[in-house]
């Protein structure tokens, strides 16, 4: 069954409110910790590969709406193959393959639809998306159990997000202040001193959040990054950059927070009001705020490929700075789809 973008969307968001109703945080909001290491994202064990973009948080959303704790996802078929056994009675999530339809133009022009879509009518190739059912590995019998990684083992990832910026050229300055913000009239963010962190993993993921609202500058995904504290717009924009560092911070194996670092305490509270009043009025706020978030990782992906490509990830090995008490950490505890097969 091929469905559209659209409809692949619009299943998103109905999952995504399930959770809100049910009195749940979204997985982008929920503070995660990478206990299996690199292999913390959503992956086929079979192939080895990780899912991207919306199959990876689609698959997030689907395994908090189950509660599995494994990332590990695939294929009846490929479990089989592995000797592995589906259980039976147990109900596939699914990930969307990139499916493309070309449609032969209407030469003689009879009984043509004028208010037919652009590409029915002049032949064009339509993009639609094909549905292939996965299974998490706690629905399967016969793995065995994915190592846990110690935290103290987690190598540090802030060389990689410091070459992500410096490949998309974005400065990252620190200054004497309290919050953390990206400036697009200058195309540079500005945080607090590193050591001003509770520790590091508050520290990279506030990167990777600010990385991503860089994302959206007119010379990037051209994003509308306009919009006034408190509106809905504004809160789009930080749907999107939390859903694109949360996927950013999988990929790399970092503790995301989901604290809205770029928000002062008194904001929060604002922000997730002027979320949750977009979301009652319009759905499709959130559905493009979910597009926008996956096209913001695949993009900061690429850019963390071209730069290990390029040999720009030296790595830090120096210890993280110690904690400043409870009120130092601003990074506080709280295609373009990049569609991936049953791979």
């Amino acid at each position: 069954m091929a469905i559209s973008k659209k409809e692949l969307l619009a299943g998103l968001v109905e999952r995504v409110q399930r959770i809100l109703e049910s009195g749940g945080l979204p997985p982008w909001q929920k503070p995660w910790n990478p206990e299996f290491g690199d292999h913390s994202a959503p992956f086929n064990p079979v192939t080895g590969r990780a899912y991207a973009g919306l199959n990876r948080l689609d698959l997030a959303v689907s395994g908090a709406l189950a509660g599995y704790a494994d990332s590990r996802w695939m294929g009846y078929g490929q479990a089989a193959a592995q000797g592995w056994r589906v259980r039976q009675g147990e109900r596939a999530s699914y990930i969307h393959l990139p499916v493309e339809i070309h449609r032969e133009a209407d030469r003689s022009g009879a009984g043509a639809d004028p208010e037919a879509a652009p590409d029915a009518r002049s032949g064009r190739t339509l993009l639609v998306f094909k549905r292939v059912p996965v299974f998490n590995a706690a629905q399967i019998d016969g793995l065995p159990p994915l190592e846990r990684v110690p935290p103290e083992q987690h190598p540090s990832r802030s060389g990689e997000l410091d070459a992500i910026a410096s490949h998309m050229g974005v400065p990252i300055q620190e200054l004497p202040c309290d919050r953390a913000v990206y400036v697009p009239a200058h195309d540079r963010i500005e945080l607090p001193p590193r050591t001003a962190f509770s520790d590091q993993y508050g520290y990279d993921s506030t990167r990777a959040h600010e990385l991503a609202h860089a994302t959206g500058h007119a010379k990037r995904l051209n994003r509308d990054l306009g919009g006034a504290f408190g509106t809905a717009r504004y809160a789009a924009e930080e749907v999107t950059a939390e859903i694109g560092s949360f996927l950013m911070c999988q990929e790399l194996a970092i503790p995301y927070q989901g604290g809205n670092p770029d928000l002062t305490a008194d904001q929060h509270a604002a922000y997730l009001a002027s979320w949750a009043t977009a979301l009652g009025q319009d759905p499709k706020v959130l559905g493009q705020a979910i597009n926008e978030g996956a096209r913001a990782a695949t993009y900061l992906s690429r850019q963390l490929t071209q730069a290990r490509e390029q040999a720009l990830t030296p790595e830090r090995d120096e210890p993280p700075p110690p904690p400043r008490g409870r009120d130092a950490g601003v990074g506080r505890p709280d295609s373009d789809i990049a569609l991936g097969p049953e791979r």
